[in-house]
């Protein structure tokens, strides 16, 4: 059996058990992607006789992974959201602010560090 038949076949058998536990799929919302650093292209995949897309990057569990597993899209967007985060606190923050610095620090923790 080929690895595409393989793989068919384990979305079917999924496929019956969300029948039988009478889970719903969203296919519009549903992804797939295949780690790989060879540069072939990937074969369609059906669920539920509909074909799912596939896609060079997929967030899960807040991480952004990417095909060939690095942390470069992940970093990017972090990045792009601590930056945007950080200017709009800089009134509050930055050096020219009256504010406390225990106060400071504290939304810096609150705010910054999460991310």
């Amino acid at each position: 059996m080929s690895k595409k038949a393989a793989v068919q076949n384990s979305f079917f058998s999924l496929a019956d058990w969300y029948s039988k536990w009478k889970i719903k799929i969203n296919n519009e919302k549903s992804s797939h992607i295949t780690f790989t650093l060879k540069q072939s292209t990937v074969p369609p995949v059906h669920l539920n006789n509909k074909v799912i897309p596939s896609s060079s990057n997929v967030k899960y569990l807040g991480m952004t992974l990417d095909k060939i597993l690095t942390w470069a899209t992940h970093i990017k967007q972090k990045r792009f959201i601590l930056n945007a985060r950080r200017r709009a606190l800089f009134p509050l923050i930055g050096e020219q602010s009256k504010m406390n610095l225990n106060t400071k620090l504290l939304l810096y923790k609150t705010l910054l560090k999460p991310i």
